[in-house]
């Protein structure tokens, strides 16, 4: 395990080094939300922006993470000839991705908080709210109060009790 977590803050460094992948998965969708938020270009059918932006916007950050990582992270390991020494490492192929793998996670945790951050600091504000006992209701059922919160939530019609007790609370 000593093995992994070594290689694990060896990938993690490698990230912060590379210019490249910070400006693609930490700066850019930073300001696609800032900007798309503030700015009325996008049919977003809501009165808050970034409402409809931050799903959206927490998606291509997670994809754009994955994607980079897999690629400039191999195209650098490549030009400084580390890649054919990686088929030798002592910790096998599996630990190696599995090092990896978790180094692309702290990286979207950073982005998930940074981004949920900035759709909070905004000015139109975040929403999330609860449903509650979703485990319990059927496909529809679930989608009809997913809809009924959504809509409330839009026309400012939500308690205290519907925004409070869910996995992760948001308040400005």
């Amino acid at each position: 395990m000593k093995r992994v977590g070594t290689q694990l803050r060896a990938e993690i460094m490698l990230v912060l080094r590379n210019g490249e992948q910070l400006l693609l998965t930490l700066v850019i969708p930073v300001l696609l939300l800032t900007f798309f938020s503030l700015v009325d270009v996008l049919p977003t059918g809501t009165s808050t922006p970034v409402e409809f932006l931050a799903p959206g916007v927490l998606g291509l950050a997670v994809m754009s993470t994955s994607m980079v990582s897999l690629g400039i992270g191999t195209g650098f390991e490549r030009s400084y000839k580390v890649l054919k020494r990686l088929g030798t490492t002592p910790l096998g192929r599996g630990r190696l991705v599995g090092a990896k793998a978790a180094s692309v996670m702290a990286v979207e945790v950073v982005q998930f908080a940074l981004l949920v951050g900035v759709a909070v600091a905004l000015e139109t504000g975040l929403i999330v709210p609860v449903v509650r006992q979703a485990d319990e209701k059927s496909v529809l059922a679930l989608a009809r109060a997913i809809a009924d919160v959504a809509d409330r939530a839009r026309t400012k019609k939500l308690s205290p009790d519907e925004v409070h007790g869910g996995t992760f609370t948001i308040t400005n």
